[in-house]
């Protein structure tokens, strides 16, 4: 007999928010092993969703959840008892089965209780069952199942907030100010500045060098703010569009990418931070 799990909503936020953040890590990274570890959740997730059940046959009772496999003798089973334990196992729901054998217990959710209790039963004459429809032992209603989804819904609300707000204010364009002799190039996430008597050439091009490693910082959908190894350069900050014309300004020591997505107003900074006798 086969059982599919069954599946709590708050659970399935709890996983696509797992999966929304290595998304957003990816995107911040801009390294491969985001890139590989958001794949990994990638996958990991809906396989999960997907397969997680129990197949009852006459000797054993397999259990599935993604990657994960085990089973128990139906010969080793000792007892069934209603259980809300949020402690991981292959289970989708908090309305779970701690199914007691053995060799010790392990906590599954079978989306027809009743049947599956029954199933058992009848493979296990003397089974003891608690809690559960055609229980044997009567027992309290777990506790703590409300306040652990609260917290699930918490902890998905937080996680995707967290996300947003991340790309948000990376993906903010940067903010140039020049006070006197002194250029500050910021946003929400990262920050430089250099005086005009540190700069060795400025130049306006649309030609991207290969950018390398976040060092640290945002780097998604082609937005990069930050600190960041470029092939050519160094190291050094980049606050610009990835495509779009920049201003390049090397110092004494690095360098600075500015850029805008309006070329207008890059154009506008280049023509601001060049020296007055070269405009």
């Amino acid at each position: 007999m086969h059982f599919r799990s069954k599946v709590d909503w708050w659970l399935v936020g709890v996983l696509v928010a797992s999966l929304v953040a290595s998304g957003v890590a990816a995107l911040g990274s801009g390294m491969w092993p985001g890139w590989l570890a958001f794949v990994l959740v990638a996958t990991i997730v809906p396989w999960i969703l997907l397969q997680t059940d129990y197949e009852l046959t006459e000797s054993a009772l397999k259990i599935r959840c993604g990657f994960y496999r085990t089973s128990v003798a139906v010969a080793d089973i000792l007892a069934l008892e209603a259980s809300h334990n949020p402690r991981s196992a292959p289970a989708l729901s908090l309305d779970r089965i701690d199914v007691r054998h053995r060799r010790g217990h392990v906590l599954i959710s079978p989306r027809d209780r009743e049947a599956f209790v029954e199933a058992v039963r009848e493979r296990v004459p003397r089974l003891e069952v608690v809690g559960l429809p055609g229980a044997t032992t009567d027992a309290p209603a777990p506790m703590g199942s409300p306040r652990v989804r609260l917290l699930a819904v918490a902890v998905v609300a937080v996680t995707l907030a967290i996300a947003a707000a991340l790309i948000a204010a990376g993906s903010r364009p940067p903010v140039v100010t020049i006070e006197g002799d002194i250029v500050k190039v910021h946003n929400a996430l990262a920050w430089t500045s250099f005086t005009r008597d540190d700069v060795v050439e400025i130049s306006l091009t649309e030609r991207w060098p290969h950018i390398g490693p976040k060092l640290f910082g945002f780097a998604a959908l082609g937005s990069l703010r930050g600190r960041f190894r470029v092939e050519g350069l160094g190291d050094g900050y980049v606050f610009a569009e990835q495509g779009r014309p920049f201003v390049r300004v090397r110092t004494a020591h690095s360098f600075v990418l500015i850029g805008f997505d309006d070329a207008n107003r890059t154009r506008q900074i280049y023509s601001a931070l060049r020296p007055p006798d070269a405009r």
